[in-house]
């Protein structure tokens, strides 16, 4: 399926200026870091990234100098993020050359660079991640044969673009998450395609946009070998050596500034994997930010936990990887990337509150399939960074996006739906609306659970005993929710059937 072979552009193009709209209204609220000397915040990290990149030659981009204070926000992700950084640099030393003035404009925060920074977060937005939402939902929908769904397309696309999470953070919050996100969403397209070569292509850009795609790695190295099973021994290997090579070129090209020295390729690992900084940051909603709650893990030895929960890690991936292995089909794939994303995520070293944005993507592809599971569980992803999001004052925006993300979700994708078009026509006995309810009240106690404990972290009181207890509590809540929908998501995943690949019904024809 080609992009010239959409039909009805302009509607769907509606709903992505729609979506565009949101963005904007959410970017003019404040950004990480406003106004607070000496360091800021994530915003001032990614404009201090660009004049570092744009100023410096390759070789001081990753280490500490005497242009470059690896303590002031040094450049700590991949080759293609600092590349990214200088296309956004240069582009701001046409505009105006103060905004990258290295080391003068450091904390520069002038209504012209906020709109300078906002654009460009939206571009990205724009150029990448829409078009592969948009793309995933147009693939999933019209599979089923013919063109007449033109309004439930739009409508799912609609309710995918305004998932809370991912906005709040890029446009609000402020970083280029949608780059490594979309290149991820691509990358799920092309498999849905069977163009396997170049998913391991998009998928490895995006490990080189944002190192944190590692959490997905393993579904997508499963899936992928479990295809080159199937394919028998002589075309499985033909097929498992164009993936490598085409892995390892992607890698070569992207690191090619540092491949040639040892010592400038271990220093860009060394910015990556920090050790030093501990086993979780701030009050993350995982497993050992809750237990630390019992055990002082952070007394413990460094290398310790990180054996401990790289263990723990890969033994809850391997339990979706095997089944993914074994009977890998596109909807198996969707689950296992969202079980991935959560085992990285609750069990993983050094992990911080954005990391579920990894389990959040998925999760909006599976909306179509089950929207309420889906909705419900990017709730609790939103929610589980409002800590984060309340420092950064962004708390009424957070509400409100997640008040219009559910009433969206809950007119357009019509919960009681069956996943499939064939199957919305068989009936439905008196037991399942009953379980229908329950799932509905569970859901309505547990959002208003996250909104009481919200709405504490803001306005009640603080004890000097416990002055992170609101924020401590949200955290261990939303783990608990992760928890359980890890094993929700798990038996889903092990009962999950085909969809791209099932005879397609007979339709009419749209005029």
């Amino acid at each position: 399926m080609h992009l010239s072979s959409f039909r009805f552009l302009h509607e769907i193009g509606s709903v992505c200026l729609f979506g565009i709209l949101i963005r904007w209204m959410v970017s003019i609220n404040p950004y990480s870091g406003k106004g607070k000397p000496p360091m800021f915040g994530d915003f001032e990290a990614q404009r201090h990234w660009m004049e570092v990149t744009y100023n410096l030659p390759v070789s001081e981009w990753y280490h500490n100098t005497s242009r470059n204070n690896l303590t002031y926000w040094g450049l700590d992700y991949p080759p293609l993020t600092a590349y990214h950084s200088w296309i956004c640099g240069f582009t701001a030393s046409l505009l105006n050359s103060s905004w990258i003035a290295l080391p003068e404009s450091q904390g520069i925060e002038t209504p012209e660079h906020k709109l300078f920074m906002r654009v460009t977060a939206i571009i990205a937005d724009i150029l990448i991640y829409i078009p592969a939402i948009c793309a995933l939902v147009y693939q999933r929908r019209t599979f089923y044969g013919g063109f007449p769904y033109i309004i439930k397309i739009c409508q799912e696309i609609a309710v995918a673009l305004l998932a809370p999470a991912q906005i709040l953070i890029d446009h609000g919050h402020f970083q280029y998450n949608c780059v490594s996100l979309g290149l991820i969403a691509w990358a799920v397209f092309a498999i849905n395609r069977r163009q396997d070569v170049l998913s391991a292509v998009l998928f490895s850009l995006a490990l080189n946009y944002k190192h944190m795609s590692l959490y997905l790695a393993l579904p997508f190295f499963f899936y992928l070998l479990g295809r080159c099973g199937e394919a028998g021994l002589k075309d499985g290997l033909k097929k498992l050596t164009a993936i490598g090579a085409a892995v390892v070129a992607t890698f070569a090209l992207c690191w090619l500034p540092f491949i040639w020295d040892r010592k400038d390729a271990s220093q860009v690992l060394l910015r990556l994997f920090p050790f030093s900084r501990g086993i979780f940051e701030d009050k993350v909603a995982n497993v050992w930010c809750a237990l630390n709650v019992v055990v002082k893990l952070q007394r413990w030895n460094v290398g310790l936990l990180a054996t401990v929960s790289g263990v723990l890690t890969l033994t809850g991936s391997l339990i979706s990887g095997f089944d993914l292995l074994r009977n890998p089909n596109d909807q198996k794939f969707k689950y296992a990337l969202v079980n991935g994303g959560l085992v990285f995520f609750l069990l993983s070293f050094q992990v911080h509150e954005k990391g579920i944005l990894l389990a959040a993507l998925p999760a909006t592809l599976l909306l179509t399939d089950e929207p309420k599971a889906c909705t419900w569980f990017l709730t609790a992803c939103t929610f589980s960074m409002f800590p984060l999001l309340l420092k950064d004052g962004l708390a009424i925006p957070t509400f409100a996006l997640v008040a219009f993300f559910l009433t969206l979700s809950y007119a357009f994708l019509d919960w009681k739906e069956a996943a499939s078009p064939e199957d919305n026509h068989l009936e439905r006995d008196e037991s399942d609306e009953i379980q229908q309810e329950f799932v509905a009240a569970l859901m309505i106690i547990s959002v208003t659970g996250f909104v009481i404990l919200s709405a504490a972290c803001q306005f009640a009181p603080i004890y000097p005993r416990w002055p992170d207890l609101w924020t401590l509590l949200l955290s261990v809540y939303s783990c608990g929710h992760f928890i359980l929908f890890l094993v929700y998501f798990h038996i889903r995943q092990f009962g999950a059937e085909p969809i791209l690949l099932k005879p397609r019904p007979k339709t009419l024809k749209a005029d």
